[in-house]
């Protein structure tokens, strides 16, 4: 890195650092997430403890959209609250913790800030009236995609108004890694309103968009520890970590589905066997159908 660069990156850590609301907010997505794919992970295994016939669909039945009014009530009310808080801290943090540096900051300084996290309050707002039955059954899902897709609109602008090639880097990747489990939740919601759509493809969606609002908040650290003080050097190692960070995510996944199938399989051993049976005497009939045309071909 030149002299020249090197001036423009601290520059931009003066004027912009504010490394403390990157990590917040990732920690609470990736909470967010966290507890969801945990929940998801809870409820099937005890699905597969019950002997479920059919896992997926039983999950998809009993909670998809979500049923537990009370689970759904205590989510909402605490994103309500989470938000909140940071829409006070990021207005009083403008308005005293930068007054020596900036006397002329007011609260509403930080307006991009603040009207991301009122994205997600109008989402727990609208999770705590579908507890309540006032609103149909995933309008909590519903509105938090629409916050989602309102952030990644916003961090794109953001991104556009960096100077620093590095920096505009990071920001337009949130957009994306915001825009991408936006786009997973819309097919998710879509899937879910259809009665005939592939039950296991709709599971796969669910499951993809909380994996997909995870990886988003882990780039939100990634960019809170840049702006530590540790910056990432260029955009190639930017879009290695965003990459590496993707496939770490989906090997975890596979490896959690894979100690599944094997707790279904020691618990149920019966349907396993007759999966296995299903699809060799497929395999076999397949094998039979092929020969068959090879031996009429022959003959013609």
């Amino acid at each position: 890195m030149n002299d020249t660069s090197t001036a423009k990156l601290g520059e931009a850590y003066s004027n912009d650092r504010k490394p403390g609301s990157h990590y917040i907010v990732g920690v609470f997505l990736g909470t967010y997430s966290i507890g969801f794919l945990l929940l998801i992970a809870i409820r099937i295994r005890r699905l597969i403890l019950q002997r479920s016939k059919d896992v997926i669909a039983d999950f998809m039945h009993q909670h998809v959209p979500e049923q537990n009014h009370q689970f759904l009530h205590i989510l909402s009310k605490g994103l309500v609250f989470a938000t909140s808080f940071g829409m006070i801290y990021s207005g009083l943090g403008a308005r005293y913790l930068n007054h020596d540096l900036h006397p002329d900051w007011g609260f509403f300084h930080y307006k991009t800030h603040l009207t991301l996290i009122f994205l997600f309050l109008f989402a727990g707002f609208a999770g705590v009236l579908e507890s309540h039955g006032y609103l149909p059954k995933d309008s909590l899902r519903a509105s938090f995609t629409v916050g989602l897709w309102g952030e990644a609109l916003l961090w794109y602008d953001h991104a556009l108004m960096k100077d620093v090639l590095i920096d505009m880097r990071l920001h337009e990747y949130l957009a994306l890694t915001c825009a991408f489990p936006a786009l997973v939740m819309t097919i998710s919601l879509i899937l879910t309103t259809m009665k005939s759509s592939n039950v296991t493809l709709s599971f796969l969606v669910f499951l993809g968009s909380n994996l997909a609002l995870l990886w988003h908040s882990i780039w939100f650290i990634t960019v809170g520890v840049h702006l530590s003080g540790m910056p990432i050097p260029n955009t190639g190692t930017a879009t290695d970590l965003l990459v590496i960070q993707a496939v770490l995510l989906i090997f975890g996944c596979q490896v959690v589905t894979a100690l599944m199938v094997r707790l279904q399989r020691r618990i149920n051993p019966q349907s396993a066997q007759e999966s296995y049976a299903l699809v060799s005497v497929s395999g076999k009939a397949d094998e039979d159908e092929e020969t068959a045309e090879q031996q009429s071909s022959g003959f013609s």
